[in-house]
């Protein structure tokens, strides 16, 4: 679909979404309410002006201006304190007379309260149809990385400290995780400039647990408010393919000619080897399983010089795009000669390359690794290898940087060129959203809630000795960042758009019980108070202990709106 037309869409439905959200939250007040016989003045999707209003049973029925909330009037309940936010509803035509004000009889404390709680309540049914609908209906598909290791860097620190492809993070700090995304948020809450974490992994090998403690990088390098351990990617990894060389094993095998594929499985009791390919967003997948191969089908033994970062030693040495690299350190150049320099233990010394030109006579130059570009975190040259598969086919690139291939994803890589795979030499895992993790609906409900109670800790009770507050209120956006992330979600698809609906509405549901003044929790607490001490808190009091917290509410709103203007400006 053209994205004149897509994003339209995509805006279109992420406001319908939003406003749904917020309706069935509002619509939850209104229904208890009037099933309990009490009176709704105004029963509003935005706030603002009118764009459209209707006299319903007594009810005026809005569609307001901003549709970035919605509310209900209940004289009622609250007859004075949300007035300072929702303006007075009532309107006079010029020339008339004032009405007589209509005296209504204070709700009991019981209907307060079920009222108070329809709202929550509401967004709460709202999740669990999403919940439901995903559970029964969403294809299958990987529900997002877990905490598996994929990939452990060879230069890391990480490597160093006993981490292996196959170990299991199961808690950061002492908080256990269940998810890569989880791993990910506490790596966040923590950050901070030579900051620590304390990682409980269980080994592969020995299924034992054990401590490692690794240092925090920030993304680069001040960039970003990210921070993550370098080197580390989780289980399943991927490998990037372009297409497959005519009358190979690939061509023939009926897998996609281009995606992302993995090796499932080496069976040498069988001879035989499955692969699964992907799309580009990890779904699809297209399992074949073929034949054993031995030795060699195309040559993959030239390697060239793709590319040289700016001011990076291979470009001040004399390095040229183009050049074939002959010899390392007087070794002709075969695969393995590559694999051993890319994972070499030493990263300080000198290395000399044998070079050449098409046509042209064979160079020496010989380099001190630097640090050319702040994104690298161990010394490197600066350039990156092109693998020619077979007769110019110039696709596989192997970047010389701390991200180096390992030498069992260089085997794997081999092993897909073998058959044929073009391959780019990426590898990659799964994107995850952190709300499509699991398909049972009580997993998603309780998922989505314990990640908003684990904001709210490092908000009011962050952890001695960290930052967890200050990174928490960084991290949190309003309605203008969960707009825009709605947009663009619903252009990855129903399924994920309607998980994140789900998780809007638990979120709104906890944070709308919270026993503050204004929202529905304060309400509640109101009304237990006159329950308990059977009287009634003085409107006086509760005007100003609401009104406070209604400029706090604005405060914090203001807030957000600039925080989520930030984030797109700068």
């Amino acid at each position: 679909m053209p994205s004149y037309i897509m994003w339209p869409l995509a805006i279109l439905g992420a406001l319908f979404l939003f406003s749904l959200a917020v309706s069935i939250h509002e619509f939850g007040h209104f229904i208890a309410a009037r099933l309990l016989g009490l009176k709704a003045d105004v029963f509003s999707i935005g706030f603002g002006p009118a764009l459209w209003k209707k006299k319903i049973r007594g009810t005026e029925v809005r569609f307001s201006a901003i549709p970035f909330g919605g509310y209900v009037s209940l004289p009622q309940l609250d007859p004075e304190g949300m007035q300072k936010l929702q303006g007075d509803h009532t309107e006079k035509k010029e020339g008339e007379e004032d009405k007589p004000v209509e005296i209504l009889p204070p709700a009991a404390p019981w209907k307060r309260i079920i009222v108070a709680v329809a709202g929550p309540f509401g967004n709460i049914v709202l999740a669990l149809i999403c919940a439901c609908l995903i559970s029964w209906f969403a294809p299958d598909e990987s529900l997002g990385a877990s905490t598996t290791l994929g990939r452990v860097a060879t230069r890391s620190e990480a490597y160093e400290k006993g981490l292996r492809p196959g170990d299991k993070i199961l808690a950061v700090n002492d908080t256990p995780i269940s998810s890569w995304h989880e791993f990910i948020q506490e790596c966040y809450l923590i950050g901070g400039k030579d900051a620590e974490v304390t990682l409980t992994v269980k080994d592969a090998t020995s299924l034992q647990s054990k401590t490692v403690v690794l240092p925090l990088d920030q993304e680069l390098e001040g960039k970003t408010d990210l921070f993550f351990i370098s080197g580390l990617l989780p289980d399943p990894i991927y490998f990037l393919a372009a297409g497959v060389v005519e009358g190979s094993p690939a061509a023939a095998s009926g897998l996609p000619t281009t995606g992302l594929i993995r090796i499932l499985e080496h069976n040498t009791t069988a001879a035989t080897i499955t692969f699964e390919m992907v799309d580009m967003n990890f779904e699809h997948p297209v399992q074949k399983t073929l034949p054993l191969k031995t030795g060699d089908l195309y040559n993959k033994d030239k390697f060239f010089v793709f590319d040289l970062v700016d001011n990076s030693p291979a470009l001040k040495g004399g390095f040229q795009i183009g050049d074939q690299i002959l010899a390392i350190n007087e070794q002709p150049v075969t695969a393995k000669v590559v694999e051993a320099f890319l994972n070499r233990n030493d990263t300080t010394q000198p290395v000399t390359f044998l070079l050449a030109q098409e046509g042209a006579p064979a160079r020496s130059i010989t380099l001190t690794p630097d640090f050319p570009d702040k994104d690298y975190t161990v010394p490197v040259f600066g350039f990156v290898f092109r693998s020619e598969i077979i007769d110019g086919d110039e696709n596989a690139y192997i970047f010389e940087s701390s991200a180096a291939p390992t030498e069992d994803e260089m085997r794997i890589f081999r092993t897909l060129q073998d058959y044929g795979f073009e391959m780019q030499g990426a590898f990659t895992t799964k994107q995850q959203f952190p709300w499509m993790k699991y398909r049972e609906v009580s997993s998603q409900l309780t998922d989505d809630a314990s990640g908003i109670f684990r904001v709210l800790q490092a908000l009011c009770a962050p952890r001695e000795g960290t930052n967890e507050a200050s990174r928490a209120a960084k991290g949190l956006g309003g309605p203008i960042m969960i707009f825009s992330i709605l947009t663009q979600l619903i252009t990855n698809g129903l399924w994920i758009s309607l998980g994140f609906l789900r998780l809007i509405c638990i979120n709104l549901a906890i944070l709308n019980l919270l026993p503050l003044p204004v929202l529905d929790g304060g309400h509640t607490m109101f009304a237990l108070y006159a329950m308990i001490r059977r009287k009634e808190l003085s409107a006086k009091v509760i005007g100003t202990i609401t009104n406070i917290f209604a400029f706090l509410l604005i405060g914090v709103m203001v807030w957000f709106l600039f925080s989520d203007i930030m984030r797109f400006v700068g």
